[in-house]
């Protein structure tokens, strides 16, 4: 061994300073471990509380998420559990993290907004459970590369009136800012209020009012939705029907074409 030409008390505080080392490495593993472990434990606490988001579930689920998280660890890996006791998931946890990913996707979007050469806009105003007035702006935008961009800018509420003036100014709010100027606005889609398309005082007339569309003309819908509406008024589906009740009072007439028609099904699904 290369320490063999050690002697004396050289040797001694080789070995000291060897065993400092040595217990210096260790007291660092042991703080990286706990911080690898909370870092894992925190992005946990976003992915379930992204997932609570997207279904509508109440923020207080997440501590009914977070027992039986743990009574699954106790069963399946008892002796990770005291990872799973690290993953905070109370109403307000969530509350938090549902703030912190929507703070995250506005500064996305503000970002890829910049980029826009063009943009359109659809807006849609309802009224939530307290009788509040909801302005849902959409935006969907194109930079120089084709590449299109659709998300949620913006659940506004109003508090007070829903005129033509009151959706305009909060909508020139939202744009504000993303940065998106008026100017470079391809199109607008609404619903037929007299708020939204009002001759005079609507909000797309207040837009054409106030800004400048003599390079690229502004392009204007409106109840769109209702085209299929019309289409699902005209498609005949007695001939689907006809079909589809022959097919039912088949299987049910008999007990046979019944038990039959099941095993069909349970085959279907192992293949």
């Amino acid at each position: 061994s290369k320490f063999d030409i050690i002697k004396g008390q050289f040797r001694v505080d080789k070995i000291e300073t060897l065993k400092k080392n040595i217990q210096s490495q260790q007291l660092n593993l042991s703080y990286a471990k706990p911080s690898a472990d909370n870092a894992a434990a925190q992005k946990v606490s976003f992915v379930i509380a992204k997932k609570i988001a997207e279904k509508s579930k109440p923020f207080t689920d997440g501590e009914f998420i977070k027992e039986c998280l743990t009574s699954a660890a106790e069963i399946l890996c008892p002796a990770q559990k005291s990872k799973f006791d690290k993953v905070s998931l109370s109403a307000s946890t969530i509350t938090r993290r549902i703030e912190d990913l929507a703070e995250n996707l506005e500064h996305t979007l503000k970002n890829l907004a910049l980029n826009f050469v063009y943009y359109s806009i659809a807006i849609d105003e309802s009224t939530d459970m307290t009788d509040t007035a909801q302005l849902a702006i959409f935006i969907r935008g194109v930079d120089e590369n084709f590449t299109i961009h659709e998300e949620l800018a913006a659940l506004y509420p109003m508090k007070e009136t829903t005129r033509g003036e009151d959706v305009f100014l909060s909508l020139k709010e939202v744009l504000q800012k993303y940065g998106l100027k008026f100017n470079n606005l391809a199109g607008i889609a609404t619903d037929g209020a007299p708020s939204m398309v009002g001759k005079n005082e609507g909000l797309v007339a207040l837009i054409r009012k106030h800004f400048d569309f003599s390079d690229t003309p502004l392009m204007q819908y409106h109840c769109i939705i209702h085209q299929v509406h019309l289409c699902a008024k005209k498609v005949n589906f007695e001939g689907v029907m006809k079909v589809v009740v022959k097919t039912v009072n088949f299987i049910k007439s008999k007990g046979l074409n019944h038990r039959d028609f099941q095993t069909f099904l349970e085959q279907m699904e192992s293949s």
